[in-house]
């Protein structure tokens, strides 16, 4: 199991996996309210990640594991009507796709109520609706970056690792099989028990990710924020605040040069914000304001949280 995970992944999206699979394993997948993603180019090791996993809950649940492969796409279209309870009938236990486009979606509010372990209405053929409450850990396998902002509520719910054998030198393919293969005879039950553990050693440790990697990829006000930083920060040192119509004006003059509709001013503002200690409005001064802005602000807001308040 080290080998291959080490053959394909680095130390820290290890972990990452890792403490995901150990919080199923410690019966609070939906308490931690993420879902783990492989991103990474075709054949590069997601489905074997899965495999293992899914392997150490018993397998597939129609050969009596805790498994059940979903197809988002499925889940997300309002005329399947019976997919939602097609899928959570058994009460599986983990959620897999093996091929999500997470590039676009459209409704991510489906994810965030799986996620979380929400009641979901769900049809079922010849009888009344009934409720469903999921209670599985989700994972998807995408080639694609994952679409999110600064504003998206998933941004709070992803756990992303990313599968590149280049970088980390992957198995010859004859030894990739043999060594899949004793993985599920002979180290299921260790895997298990060691994921548990890097998991209550730090039940907290992802609490507060945000997914920089699929932030770089997928949105604009991020990566222009980013290239302007040390800017931002001069002219609030300069001037005790930040004016953002004046940087609107330039995020909407890069957005036209890549062909992107520009965010309304309020929705700019919003994201803006993220990054920042305090926002406001005077009149008297230019009109809206921010200060205290770094990007660490967002991608690691526990720097900013009280002890009390991290408590809570």
């Amino acid at each position: 199991y080290n080998k291959l995970m080490h053959s394909i992944l680095s130390d820290e999206d290890i972990e990452k996996a890792e403490w995901c699979v150990g919080a199923l394993m410690a019966g609070e997948q939906c308490d931690i309210q993420k879902m783990l993603v492989l991103y990474g180019p075709p054949g590069s090791g997601k489905s074997s990640v899965m495999d293992i996993y899914q392997a150490v809950v018993g397998g597939d649940i129609s050969a009596g594991g805790y498994c059940e492969s979903i197809k988002f796409d499925d889940i997300a279209d309002p005329k399947n009507r019976f997919a939602v309870s097609g899928y959570f009938k058994l009460n599986p236990l983990m959620l897999r796709n093996d091929d999500a486009d997470l590039s676009k979606l459209d409704r991510p509010e489906i994810l965030n109520q799986i996620i979380q372990g929400q009641p979901m209405k769900a049809d079922v053929k010849g009888k009344d609706m009934i409720t469903v409450y999921p209670h599985a850990l989700l994972m998807m396998a995408s080639n694609r970056y994952i679409k999110v902002n600064g504003t998206s509520g998933l941004i709070r719910r992803i756990i992303d690792i990313e599968t590149d054998i280049n970088t980390y030198g992957g198995l010859p393919n004859k030894e990739w099989k043999s060594t899949i293969s004793a993985i599920k005879k002979f180290e299921l039950g260790a895997i298990a028990w060691h994921c548990e553990q890097v998991y209550l050693s730090n039940k907290e440790k992802y609490k507060y990710y945000r997914t920089e990697r699929q932030l770089s990829k997928s949105d604009l006000v991020y990566n222009y924020l980013l290239d302007n930083e040390e800017r931002i920060i001069s002219d609030e040192l300069n001037n005790g605040r930040i004016l953002l119509s004046t940087y609107y004006g330039n995020y909407k003059v890069l957005a036209e040069s890549y062909n992107e509709k520009p965010l309304k001013f309020a929705d700019f503002r919003e994201q803006f914000g993220n990054y920042c200690k305090e926002t406001g409005y005077d009149k008297n001064r230019g009109g809206f304001y921010a200060i205290g802005f770094s990007i660490t602000n967002f991608l690691s807001p526990k720097n900013y949280i009280s002890t009390e308040d991290s408590k809570v």
